[in-house]
């Protein structure tokens, strides 16, 4: 693919023998697949050189999903993969972005197992690579509500980011344009932001649930709960005053507190300021 290029609502499915990939994108990062179901490919899609946007796909029964390679950072979002042997896979200086915190819950990949001992994620590393390169996929679905570790493999000195992840079914697909919550549960900034030394978070809910409120730091690693118990319908308010689950003060800089009801979720990003 060269220039501008969309793959909209369609379904590729290879008859015959496994050929490499049900779409190749090189050397251009203007391109989106969406609403596309690819299916009895090696990879459902290789990206070479591409930076693509793939959303709303469904790839089943190969080998790969999503294969990102040479110098591609492809990004991933609503894609339900089954039967693959790995549901991303990177090499030679490749990444992949699949979901952060920070989008709210607008990401969700469904990774059922993965077959044939595979990985969900399998992250390799270039020759001679000095630096790492972090793979994000928070925010997903492994399967299982507790995801094995050994699934994700991340060569030397690469990073996968997959925590925290989703411990259910992704909920129904939101839409990003909304520009805010969802109108059955609706979380508010916290105020004072930036704060110091404690800030407010409020937030409602329409119907009781199990209600976790989480505070994660910007590369995703949880740092205190502020609430894990079942909560009523209504108004609801909880203080963070600063500090982590071991009592000691955080330093200044950008989190994000995430808010999970059921299967429902928030995130919001907030600023400690010593």
């Amino acid at each position: 693919s060269y220039g501008w290029s969309n793959v909209l609502n369609s379904t590729i499915d290879c008859l015959g023998e496994p050929t490499q990939a049900g779409i190749m994108i090189r050397n251009t990062d203007v391109v989106h697949v969406e609403g596309t179901e690819i299916q009895n490919y090696e990879n459902s899609i290789i990206c070479y050189n591409s930076d693509a946007e793939i959303a709303d796909c469904n790839f089943s029964i190969n080998e790969v999903a999503v294969y990102s390679q040479q110098y591609s950072c492809p990004e991933i979002r609503w894609c339900v993969t089954s039967g693959s042997h790995i549901g991303i896979k990177t090499c030679t200086y490749a990444s992949a972005e699949a979901g952060r915190v920070s989008d709210w819950g607008w990401c969700s990949f469904g990774f059922p197992y993965p077959v044939n001992n595979g990985y969900y994620i399998y992250h390799a590393a270039g020759p001679g690579q000095m630096s790492p390169d972090t793979l994000w996929a928070q925010y997903n679905w492994f399967s299982t509500p507790t995801p094995d570790p050994g699934k994700f493999f991340a060569g030397a000195p690469n990073v996968i980011m997959w925590r925290p992840y989703l411990t259910g079914s992704p909920p129904p697909k939101r839409d990003p344009t909304a520009g805010g919550p969802s109108q059955s549960f609706s979380v508010a900034q916290n105020y004072p932001n930036p704060f110091n030394p404690q800030t407010e978070i409020h937030f409602s809910l329409e119907r009781p649930a199990f209600t976790t409120v989480t505070v994660y730091n910007i590369m995703g690693q949880q740092i205190a709960t502020l609430a894990s118990t079942d909560m009523e319908i209504g108004e609801h308010a909880v203080l963070w005053d600063g500090h982590d689950d071991h009592g000691s003060p955080v330093s200044s800089g950008v989190y994000f507190y995430v808010i999970q009801a059921g299967e429902r979720f928030e995130s919001r990003k907030m600023v400690m300021v010593r």
